[in-house]
């Protein structure tokens, strides 16, 4: 596909079908950043369909206790990077966007 002059490449659903995200994620861990309506969501979804999920929260918060009431493994989101078992992206996307980060 062309979007203003690049090339793109476009995957479908019929690309990856349930079976095969599952071999390739099969020894990932997904971490689902904040557990609000789309995380929780996000991370029911993920769950149901047999992947690994953990949750980034921030420690103590109404979502953190929430979280846990639920049955969820939690992590807290600046510790997500050091996490062995968490990709590589989301380690980026929780460096990126942790409070500490400086300009």
């Amino acid at each position: 596909m062309d979007f203003a002059g690049t090339k793109e490449v476009v995957y479908e659903r019929s690309d990856w079908p349930l079976e095969k995200l599952q071999e390739y994620f099969k020894n990932d861990t997904l971490c689902i950043l904040g557990y609000g309506s789309q995380g929780h969501g996000q991370g029911l979804n993920a769950r149901d369909n047999g992947f690994n999920v953990i949750i980034g929260v921030r420690k103590y918060g109404a979502s953190w206790e929430k979280a846990e009431e639920e049955g969820w493994v939690r992590i807290q989101p600046l510790r997500v990077y050091l996490h062995p078992e968490v990709d590589l992206l989301v380690r980026f996307l929780a460096r990126l966007f942790s409070p500490l980060r400086r300009p």
